[in-house]
Parts: structure tokens; sequence; C-alpha cells
């Protein structure tokens, strides 16, 4: 899927749910992926560019979505609920 068209709505239908849905990551709206940061070429995902030269970018990318910690750096991840 085109990443910067990809939301919510786009991943509940792709999985066949609902909003409506009990899961814990549903009700929760927390669906994370991996294409806040995009590569030099257009629609390429940084995240297979520079995640494995600079893994404390991504730790800090994840601890800024999960626990909503905006002094982290915005990198890689991105929750589209």
């Amino acid at each position: 899927p085109d990443p910067t068209t990809y939301n919510f709505e786009s991943f509940l239908s792709t999985y066949g749910l609902t909003n409506s849905s009990d899961l814990k990551f549903v009700k929760n709206k927390m669906v994370l992926r991996i294409d806040r940061t995009m590569g030099e070429a257009m629609k390429s995902l940084d995240w297979y560019e520079s995640r494995i030269a600079k893994p404390e970018w991504a730790i800090e990318g994840l601890a800024r979505v999960v626990y909503g910690d905006t002094s982290k750096r915005a990198k890689y991840f991105r929750n589209v609920a």
C-alpha cells in the first residue's frame, strides 16, 4: 500500500476489522507502521535504508509512538490510528 495514503481505515479494511472490534490494539487505537520517514527515492522506506546503521533512531522512534514521548526523535514508526 502507498504509505502516503495508508490510514486506520485502510488497515481495518485490509484485515477485515471494524472500529467496534474488541481487539485491544483497535480499542486503544495503536497500529504501528514503519513508514514515518521516507528514503530519498519517493515512497521508499527509510526503515530499510538507515535502520541498521542507526539502531538508536529506531528505539527513539518507537518510544515516541508507544509512550507519546515527543522529546524523542520522530523516526521510522507512526501510529496510523
